[in-house]
């Protein structure tokens, strides 16, 4: 509930899109949120919700879908990856929460991010990443203000067992000729199916 109401309009549309494209791959894939069941509250209940669904049915990969809304010149598909040592929490954890610690959520977000610029044509963010298509943390507005994103910090305890990524599938605005193009969730969705599928 936090995006402009474009971005809130079409998000679960790309997410329903992917949690089809995963199902016909033989994947099962469940969503949190959607269109017709929009899980109500704040970012902070929306992590605990989805720790309660990875704690009563365990996944293998968490993807928290987003579009950029802003106004800026910004574009492209990214990943972000956590890297969460030393930002501020109210959801602390033991140990490290870091790029370096998580090497199978680095490996996905770069897959997953080239899978979808590839089948969409989105190019891959290259302003403000660690590398092309993959961004930390630590360089999102949230941990550029020194604070964990809340999906992260309450998924933190089964960092172990869970890859943890939030997909940003293009900025609504300097990408809206790609967007709004027919088809482009689909092909998005085909374009995450194809980055999983070669990590796997």
């Amino acid at each position: 509930s936090g995006g402009n109401p474009a971005e809130v309009a079409i998000t679960p549309l790309a997410s329903r899109a992917i949690q089809r494209a995963l199902q016909a791959a033989g994947h099962t894939a469940d969503m949190l949120q959607n269109q017709h069941n929009w899980f109500p509250g704040s970012l902070d209940a929306v992590g605990r919700e989805a720790m309660r669904m990875h704690t009563a049915t365990p996944y293998d990969i968490m993807l928290d879908i987003h579009f950029e809304g802003d106004a800026s010149n910004t574009r492209g598909v990214f990943a972000i990856a956590p890297d969460g040592d030393g930002l501020r929490t109210i959801t602390p954890y033991s140990g490290t929460d870091s790029m370096a610690s998580n090497p199978l959520d680095a490996q996905y977000a770069t897959a997953i991010a080239h899978g979808v610029s590839e089948a969409t044509g989105l190019q891959l963010r290259r302003s403000g990443v660690v590398k092309p298509g993959v961004m930390s943390e630590k360089q999102t507005g949230v941990g550029g203000n020194g604070y964990r994103l809340a999906m992260f910090g309450y998924t933190a305890g089964v960092r172990h067992q869970l890859v943890r990524l939030v997909l940003e599938l293009g900025n609504i605005r300097g990408d809206a000729a790609i967007i709004n193009a027919p088809g482009f969730y689909d092909r998005a969705a085909q374009g995450v199916v194809n980055g999983i599928g070669r990590v796997l």
